[in-house]
Formats: structure tokens, sequence, C-alpha cells
């Protein structure tokens, strides 16, 4: 570990002006000027496909251990960071990135689960699956739903159900509509309800847009996607008298 280099990387940091929703950059990003990021100063062997996720998880770390300076920028303007506090935040960044990445190591390492089979309810739904073990997912236009669900979910698909989430269409392929989402989840962009499952969802926990834990998903073809989805979408709104949670706009 650089100690030198990790003290004068946040000491140039917490001097600059509002910034707080950077912090990110200062934990993962290499070519920061002018001292580089704390992953390589602390001398992490942090992979190259982690650093999103250490800096995402670390950031979030610091906005819980310092809300009032993250939350406004008179705060943040006025606030004279003392030793201890950059002492801490470089503690934060080097905790949570050790465990990411040694829960990174672990997943890695386990055994891969074979795809379970697909299975339709009677309304012509695919049974409830869990968001990242979906596939085979189909290549047909169609409707798809997710919901968050605690502990199992229903055997049969209820689209109206309480626990839906979100109601979305595509006149391409499924499968790759839920991929778009999977990658604006995780902080892409193309798909709106991702992003907005991150924002709603994620926040300061990027264990929700790795695992996706709670989240399932269902899908029907159909060749008249956009007539079925506006449908579905005002008998939700007609029950419970909103759209479900990350559809913004019917």
């Amino acid at each position: 570990m650089d100690r030198e280099r990790a003290e004068r990387i946040v000491e140039e940091f917490v001097g600059r002006s509002w910034n707080s929703a950077t912090w990110d950059n200062m934990i993962k990003q290499p070519t920061l000027r002018p001292h580089g990021c704390l992953i390589d100063a602390l001398g992490l062997d942090c992979p190259q496909d982690r650093r999103d996720e250490v800096g995402f998880s670390a950031a979030g770390a610091l906005r819980e251990a310092f809300p009032a300076e993250c939350g406004s920028q008179a705060a943040w303007k006025t606030k004279r960071w003392s030793r201890a506090e950059r002492d801490r935040i470089i503690a934060i960044v080097e905790s949570v990135a050790r465990s990411v990445l040694e829960a990174a190591s672990i997943s890695r390492d386990s055994p891969a689960t074979a795809a379970e089979p697909i299975e339709v309810c009677a309304n012509g739904f695919v049974r409830w699956r869990p968001f990242l073990r979906r596939e085979p997912v189909s290549d047909e236009s169609g409707v798809y739903v997710f919901s968050h669900f605690a502990d199992s979910p229903p055997h049969e698909v209820d689209v109206l159900d309480a626990a839906v989430l979100y109601i979305g269409m595509t006149d391409r392929s499924l499968r790759h509509r839920l991929v778009e989402f999977e990658n604006t989840a995780r902080g892409g962009s193309g798909h709106s309800g991702g992003w907005t499952y991150r924002v709603e969802f994620a926040q300061n926990d990027f264990e929700a847009v790795t695992r996706f834990p709670g989240i399932f998903v269902s899908w029907i073809e159909s060749s008249t996607a956009l007539q079925l989805e506006g449908r579905m979408l005002e008998e939700y709104r007609q029950r419970w008298r909103q759209w479900p949670r990350l559809n913004k706009k019917g």
C-alpha cells in the first residue's frame, strides 16, 4: 500500500468543490488527476471488470458514513475534513473493496447452476423465474413482467399482483430486451425500467444490481405486444390506482 499517495488522493478530493456524487471516481478511476485512484494506491488486486462494483459499493458506504456532507452542497462547501475523517475514508474504502473482491472470488469458484426447464401457466405466461436464472428466454416479441418477492413466488403468475414492479413489451427479442434491462440496471443504458430499478432499488446496495435478490421475471410471446402491454397496464392501474413501481408512465 502507498499510504502517502492514498492520503494525497483523499485530501485533494475532499478539497474540491461540490462533487460528492463522484466518490466512485476517486475510488476506481486510474486516470484521475493528479494522483490516480484509491484502488491502485491501496495496492488492491482488483480486476478491471470488478472496478465498477468496488467503486459503487465503497461510494455507497461513504455516503452512509457522511450523509450530511453528501446530501447538501452547502454542507460540503463549509466542511473542514479532519485527519481522522480522511483516515476513515481510506479505511472504509479498503474494507469494502476487500469484502467485494472476496465475495467475487467465492462466487467465481462456485459451481454453475443448471437452467430450470420452462413451465407455462394457464394464462400463457412463463412461471416466475429468478432474473439471473431466467434462461432460456424466447427470441420472439412479447410482454414481460418483473416482480419482487421476499420469499418464493406463487406457483401461478398473476401479472397484476401487488408484487409486480414493471410491465414492459418488445416487438423484437424478449431475450435481448431483458439483457438490456440487466445492463442498464448495472449502470449502462437502453432501458428506462432498468435505470429506474437501479435508482429505486440499488442506491447504495450494489448487490441489488449484481445478484438481483428477490427479483423474478415472467413473459409471454405475442405478435400484438404493444396492445397487450397497454391493456395490462390499464388493468393494473384500475386494480391498484397506480402504475407498477418502475413504470413511470403508462
